[in-house]
């Protein structure tokens, strides 16, 4: 009966078109769950948590289905935020976009493109919503070497574990970065890799930059580890003296290929000395890239997606972030990890101004094969990307205990009943 009062519940509010159950929510989710709520507004996740809460019910928020859902959800309400879908909202004057969560990344760039205008640190696939970055802690890939869209999220709205819509960052401050709030409180840095923890998020305000001039181009080299790290090193003083934003590097059978891209911002003609300068740099690494391609016209006003390079994945994979004094020490540790497997572990490596996201990618089904010894990449400096358990019990060893009962006692305030996500666990 509890089961039949629950989707009753729900139907009843948002409608069977944005409540699916039986047949309908297990091929959506992939697994049996209570019920598979497509909220289009933040009042519908409001009222799916007041009925969780009400019923005794958990809430697992998701950003992407179908995926894998590990846990039991059988008694569980499934929220896919991906039907997030605010109407896009761009304020050309303060350089600003307020869209909802299941908005996709790329999506959002064409369109602030056609106000001469872009967001920094994009991802590749084309399918990657804000609200999953914002949730795992993307930091992109495109356009890393200016910032990540991570920095540019100055506000979001909300839903507690309590059932309560809140506004948080101080958006009104709209000179300001996200991290100058000039005291005033906000939990919105928490929102950084939460993972549908305690709280869902709704709608995300952006701050939007000029869109630049840019070029592509693109060679290969022997991926020995002094020439991956001579080119890393080259990268980084062409980061230093922004000739370039974009640089991804993959190792692959004993080759590398890798991607990159000049940007200007003065003009069309400013790219011509910049394709020249990083083209020097890269031969003295032994890469010869090929001619650089002007991104296309139509690219820049936003009137077809970019064509940048896009692998897809086979097989498991652990995504890392790292400093760059790191790089050495991660290595080792991964070349240790991969001595003692018989699976093929590759490289990827996309390279930013602050930082650096490494994926370590190995073929076939099955977990990572350094899942079992994660600590050790924790232990080299390491900050996992879309942690979730596989990350969890290792970062948690890893904390102080001020730091887990402070971030315990934030995460409590947002959700006293543990209601959303329960099955991740607190930090």
């Amino acid at each position: 009966m509890a089961v039949v009062a629950v989707q009753a519940d729900l139907i009843d509010k948002l409608g069977r078109e944005r409540v699916r159950v039986g047949e309908s929510a297990r091929l959506r989710c992939g697994r049996d769950v209570l019920a598979l709520v497509l909220p289009q507004s933040s009042l519908d996740v409001e009222y799916a948590v007041q009925v969780a809460r009400r019923r005794h019910v958990a809430l697992e928020v998701r950003h992407r289905l179908p995926q894998p859902l590990d846990e039991d959800l059988t008694d569980a309400i499934v929220l896919d935020v991906s039907a997030l879908q605010r109407p896009l909202e761009i304020d050309i004057g303060r350089r600003l976009a307020t869209v909802g969560a299941g908005m996709e990344v790329q999506a959002l760039d064409r369109a602030a493109r056609q106000a001469r205008l872009c967001v920094r640190g994009l991802p590749l696939w084309p399918d990657e919503t804000l609200g999953q970055m914002l949730a795992v802690g993307d930091c992109g890939e495109i356009g890393l070497g200016e910032a990540t869209l991570l920095q540019d999220i100055i506000g979001a709205r909300v839903v507690t574990g309590a059932g309560r819509t809140l506004q948080l960052g101080a958006t009104e401050l709209f000179g300001l970065t996200a991290s100058a709030a000039r005291g005033l409180p906000s939990p919105l840095s928490l929102l950084d890799g939460h993972e549908g923890r305690g709280l869902v998020v709704c709608e995300l305000t952006v701050r939007l930059h000029r869109a630049p001039w840019s070029a592509w181009a693109q060679g290969t080299f022997p991926a020995t580890r002094p020439a991956v790290l001579a080119v890393l090193s080259a990268a980084r003083a062409l980061l230093a003296t922004r000739q370039i934003d974009t640089l991804r590097l993959q190792e692959s059978g004993g080759e590398a290929t890798l991607a990159v891209r000049v940007s200007s911002l003065r003009d069309e003609g400013d790219l011509a000395l910049l394709t020249r300068e990083t083209t020097a740099r890269l031969a003295a690494c032994g890469v010869d890239l090929t001619a650089f391609a002007q991104e296309e016209r139509r690219v820049r006003l936003g009137q077809q997606a970019p064509g940048w390079p896009e692998p897809r994945l086979d097989g498991a994979v652990l995504e890392l972030q790292l400093a760059w004094p790191d790089i050495p020490a991660l290595l080792d540790v991964a070349d240790a990890l991969a001595a003692r497997t018989d699976v093929p572990v590759q490289r990827a490596w996309a390279v930013g101004a602050d930082a650096v996201r490494l994926r370590l990618q190995a073929a076939g089904p099955g977990p990572h094969p350094f899942q079992a010894d994660a600590g050790h990449l924790l232990d080299a400096g390491a900050l996992p990307i879309a942690g979730g358990s596989r990350w969890r019990q290792a970062v948690r060893e890893r904390m102080s205990p001020a730091a887990k009962v402070v971030l315990t006692s934030l995460y409590r305030a947002f959700d006293p009943d543990s209601l959303v996500s329960p099955k991740s666990g607190l930090p």
